[in-house]
């Protein structure tokens, strides 16, 4: 009977060992799914600001582009246009607008008195093709 009491003491103790290694196993495995959703949360969160972000750049370029454009509909550019234009080629600048409209502000805004109609036209074809 002996080998029996002995059977009868051990089970229990390899049944709680068991089951303190696989809490363990359990504890870990939910760790890690924690911190997996922790990371993806935060992934998701730099990525909803950089979609922000590059929708703000993007409507501030469309405005730039809008403002630049409003005085050469008529096909020509008064003083006051041109100072406009001057005065928005800083901020275009800063916000990254393509190279070659950048170009067309500083022709207009290094023109002097009159414009010329090339750049005017210039202007009024990059202008049709943004809008």
């Amino acid at each position: 009977m002996r080998p029996r009491l002995a059977t009868l003491t051990v089970a229990p103790l390899v049944s709680a060992v068991l089951l303190v290694s696989g809490c363990g196993q359990m504890e870990q495995a939910a760790g890690d799914a924690a911190n997996q959703a922790a990371s993806d949360l935060a992934q998701a969160g730099k990525d909803a600001a950089s979609q922000a972000a590059s929708d703000i750049a993007k409507a501030g370029k469309d405005e730039l582009l809008r403002q630049a454009c409003k005085p050469v509909k008529d096909g020509s550019i008064s003083a006051s246009d041109q100072e406009l234009i001057s005065g928005l080629l800083a901020g275009a600048e800063a916000a990254g607008i393509r190279s070659d409209v950048l170009a067309q502000w500083r022709q207009v805004a290094e023109a002097g008195d009159q414009v010329p109609s090339s750049v005017v036209k210039a202007m009024q074809d990059t202008c049709h093709t943004v809008n």
